[in-house]
């Protein structure tokens, strides 16, 4: 019993910490050399008797729900009565691994008819665009956007009537030489 608990001490703590908690434990007067505790640590696997009867810790990852699939199920009570063949125990494992796959698998979306829902965004989508376009001539009629050129419909209707003017006068100085 001391053995076991006094391994978990030194895979836990080193050194002096570890030869301090261990004379404590030990309630003998012996003294033990920090380099004595280092010498004997060797780093040992996991055993689940570390956890005392504590179920794991989720961060070690994920954890299962109890029960399983209808083939575990099966394949659990079958265990229980008797011992599995190899080719028992095969099927229980891939039972076993299909349930495991069947809970990380990402679920699809539920498949919806489109012969109901596209009518409706289209109709959505024409009445978004009409009504931005009625915001926009709105906007540009009470001369609160401008055109590509930077121009309120007051300045562009100015510049156009200008090169409407320019354009007729030159026609006009051009009949007059032909003339």
């Amino acid at each position: 019993m001391f053995d076991n608990w006094q391994s978990r001490v030194t895979s836990f703590y080193r050194g002096a910490e570890a030869a301090a908690i261990l004379a404590r434990a030990s309630n003998a007067p012996r003294v033990v050399k920090a380099s004595d505790i280092e010498a004997e640590y060797v780093a040992r696997p996991f055993r689940f008797e570390d956890l005392n009867g504590k179920p794991e810790p989720s961060s070690w990852g994920p954890v299962y729900p109890q029960g399983g699939s209808a083939p575990v199920a099966k394949w659990r009570m079958v265990s229980k009565g008797r011992a599995l063949s190899s080719e028992e125990a095969r099927d229980y494992g891939a039972a076993v691994g299909e349930w495991i796959k069947s809970l990380n698998a990402i679920k699809a979306a539920p498949r919806v008819s489109l012969k109901y829902v596209m009518p409706n965004y289209a109709a959505k989508c024409r009445a978004a665009f009409a009504a931005q376009a009625n915001a926009d001539k709105a906007a540009w009629a009470l001369g609160n956007s401008k055109n590509a050129r930077g121009e309120t419909i007051v300045e562009a209707y100015a510049r156009a009537m200008a090169e409407k003017a320019a354009r007729l006068a030159g026609q006009a100085s051009k009949l007059k030489r032909a003339a």
